[in-house]
């Protein structure tokens, strides 16, 4: 039974890194019925957290915040501070799909405060940088965040790191209707590598899944 809930805990991180909302939702699902009949909380509290990412950013449902807030409330009473700057950025990321512009910054800003490990700001960065956008800062400042997130990722040579930034600083310049400034950011060296990191995510979730079955 352990090896069973394990794997579906992995299993979950692959298909939330992978932005599949259903399945994230159904494997967090799955997980608090497992973690719940083992007694193991602390997998209970990351299922809150992924499975409330997930209903909101599926479908902007606020139930799916105060999932996350109630597993992020958790995963502090139980002193995880592990990852805790993943959790905060979890959360902002969801306040930005909500439209909760000024508490997503807040949130966002205590990510990178709080981060343990120096390279998973690129994150907190990102998201940032997305909740600048729309709470209408100079284009310039926001290019700064984006630009600061991409270079945190490649300090400590997290290339999927710099390639998501870089994709949503992409797609920012292009709804804003500067495609010229968006193919920049996103040279063709960098944009080639991008193939290679699908088939490795789902290389990824399918032994994930293999571990499951």
């Amino acid at each position: 039974p352990l090896t069973d809930v394990i794997s579906v805990a992995f299993a979950l991180i692959v298909h939330q890194f992978l932005d599949d909302y259903d399945e994230t939702v159904a494997l967090a699902n799955e997980l608090t019925g497992q973690a719940g009949d083992l007694g193991l909380a602390f997998l209970e509290t990351f299922a809150d957290m992924y499975g409330g990412w997930a209903e909101t950013m599926r479908s902007g449902d606020p139930a799916g915040v105060e999932r996350l807030r109630r597993g992020f409330e958790n995963q502090l009473a139980a002193q995880q501070n592990l990852n805790i700057e993943h959790s905060l950025s979890l959360l902002a990321e969801c306040l930005l799909k909500l439209g909760e512009i000024d508490e997503g910054l807040e949130t966002a800003d205590r990510a990178i405060a709080a981060a343990i490990h120096p390279h998973h700001q690129w994150e907190a960065r990102r998201i940032r940088a997305l909740l600048m956008a729309e709470a209408g800062r100079e284009p310039a400042e926001i290019a700064a965040e984006f630009e600061s997130s991409a270079a945190e990722a490649r300090h400590y040579e997290s290339l999927t790191g710099e390639l998501c930034t870089r994709l949503s600083h992409a797609r920012w310049l292009a709804r804003t209707g500067d495609t010229d400034a968006a193919h920049a950011v996103l040279p063709i060296e960098l944009a080639d590598t991008l193939s290679d990191r699908i088939v490795i995510a789902r290389q990824t979730r399918d032994l994930a899944e293999l571990l499951k079955a």
